[in-house]
């Protein structure tokens, strides 16, 4: 028995000290109780939290593919249009102005 527990059994305690006590004791279990519950409550809203954003992460994760993969199939459809193009810059450069430099699509796919 440890010597705080030790201590209190031999001690007489009088009524009023022993009801004191007991309102004591049971308003920590109270608030033990109530801690524990707020503290349930806010694991389940972290975990509901956390497994929405995984969702969104993924649904984000895959709009970012289907972005690059039509990326991709534009780039290649220009390059292999490009050649065949009759709208080819010469004077004019890609923005319309003469001697101004345009991105050209090989910097467009990288």
């Amino acid at each position: 028995m440890p010597p705080s527990q030790f201590a209190e059994s031999n001690i007489q305690l009088t009524p009023e000290d022993e009801d004191r006590r007991r309102r004591r004791r049971e308003r920590n279990k109270v608030a033990a109780t109530k801690c524990r519950n707020k503290k349930k409550e806010r694991t389940g809203k972290l975990v509901a939290e956390s497994e929405t954003l995984e969702v969104n992460n993924n649904a984000l994760k895959t709009e970012i593919h289907s972005l690059e993969a039509e990326r991709n199939e534009l780039i290649n459809l220009l390059q292999h249009h490009l050649p065949h193009c009759s709208m080819q810059p010469s004077s004019r450069s890609y923005y319309g102005h003469p001697n101004t430099v345009g991105p050209s699509w090989s910097s467009v796919s990288g």
